[in-house]
């Protein structure tokens, strides 16, 4: 059977890694991933796009041993950032299980006399073009939008919250990225991230964050004439209003992909006497979670935006049932207000 590693390593240009198996299989996995890999990625010079994923596992008996194996693998996938030759590198895609796994990603191993450093993280990082982050634990309280699993062991000694701050630092090591896309699971505190790192944006999707209206305007201005696509998923912002921030985009002059889903406003905020008490979180189809008329308002005319600028560029039209707001000609025009 001919494997990936027969094929000319000059036209492979993308790895995907996905670790997601049970324990009872991981007895030298971990050692020999740390050992075999990074040997295996210096043999491929043109290697543009490394996606690591689903790091996931279940051992109903023994979750003390789960998380052992979880931590051998991060160093495993600690070695190959430190240790393989990533000189092409420019798309990494990485979904791990705790914000402290990307802590543990950023801090470099010690170096052995078995192996000699590739690339230093911070400059493998900071040649990237496109940065996708993910966080797979959902246990714990807020940790899933519906479900509720008592915390794993891992989460529970290492909260997502708690490492808030050392996740976004980790995206803050590729200032020179083109496109970034953030989930979580627990919503995490955005304005723990310093956006003034991102100034070349043209894709930006976020996923289940709370925000300071002026920390994501802050972020979006600053890429006003870059920004081509922007995704918000389950964002709560703190204080004002959605209304604010529709009325800001409808200025960018290349938004012509624009999709708001389960956006509404923090429970703990300023603004949290907007948030909508009949939508409930299996209405996953909705876009704003809002009682505040001026951000569906707003929405209108951002959409209507985005459809000029998309027929400006012979674009396919996007439909009535995703853009709802910008076919209603009942609905006011919120710039109209001002």
């Amino acid at each position: 059977m001919k494997t990936i590693l027969d094929a000319p390593p000059e036209i492979i240009d993308l790895i995907s890694i996905q670790t997601g198996v049970h324990v009872d299989c991981l007895e030298t996995f971990p050692d020999d991933l740390a050992t075999n890999l990074p040997v295996c990625l210096k043999s491929l010079p043109n290697l543009q796009t490394l996606s690591i994923s689903d790091l996931v596992f279940s051992h109903p008996q023994s979750s003390a041993r789960s998380a052992k194996i979880e931590q051998y693998l991060m160093t495993a996938i600690q070695a190959i950032l430190h240790h393989a030759r990533l000189d092409n590198l420019e798309d990494l895609r990485l979904r791990l299980p705790l914000t402290y796994d990307f802590a543990t990603l950023a801090k470099a191993p010690l170096p052995d006399e078995q192996s000699k450093p590739g690339n230093d993280l911070p400059t493998v990082m900071r040649r990237l073009r496109h940065l996708k982050v993910g966080i797979s634990d959902t246990s714990g309280p807020g940790g899933h939008m519906i479900y509720f699993d008592p915390p794993t062991m891992s989460q529970a000694q290492w909260p997502n919250v708690r490492y808030a701050r050392e996740f976004f630092g980790f995206l803050e090591m590729a200032p020179n990225i083109h496109s970034l896309e953030v989930s979580c699971t627990h919503k995490l505190d955005m304005d723990k991230l310093n956006v003034v790192k991102f100034q070349n944006l043209r894709k930006l999707c976020l996923n289940r964050l709370t925000v300071s209206p002026e920390h994501l305007q802050t972020l979006l201005s600053q890429n006003q004439t870059a920004i081509r696509a922007l995704r918000l998923n389950a964002i709560g912002l703190k204080d004002g209003t959605w209304e604010e921030i529709f009325i800001s985009l409808c200025s960018f002059p290349r938004l012509t992909q624009f999709w708001v889903e389960y956006c509404g406003y923090d429970p703990r905020g300023a603004s949290s006497g907007f948030i909508d008490p009949s939508i409930t979180p299996y209405d996953i189809a909705k876009d704003l979670v809002s009682v505040h008329r001026g951000d569906f308002d707003a929405l209108g005319d951002l959409q209507r935006h985005v459809m000029r600028l998309r027929d400006a560029a012979r674009l396919t039209q996007i439909s009535r049932e995703v853009y709802q707001w910008g076919f209603m000609p009942s609905l006011d025009s919120a710039t109209s207000h001002e």
